[in-house]
């Protein structure tokens, strides 16, 4: 019986992990949106993945946030 709901639990924590990925990869900023909110969002589901057994060092934390609204923030100069 526990190793039937440890391997459920694994299985559920891969899942919301899996989805936490996913959000942050597709984390996108909205148009005229500001910065901060952004950020903090992405941060949040960097945290969560930690919490998930899945830590990001803060290095790549860092990276990750600054690449991805560095991309977008181009994005938003160039329609200027």
């Amino acid at each position: 019986m526990i190793t039937s709901l440890k391997a459920m639990f694994q299985e559920q924590a891969r899942t919301e992990r899996y989805q936490m990925v996913k959000s942050l990869v597709e984390c996108k900023l909205p148009k005229d949106a500001p910065v901060s909110p952004h950020v903090i969002k992405m941060m949040g589901y960097i945290d969560n993945l930690g919490k998930l057994d899945c830590p990001i060092s803060q290095e790549l934390a860092t990276d990750i946030i600054l690449a991805v609204t560095a991309v977008e923030l181009r994005s938003v100069h160039h329609e200027l």
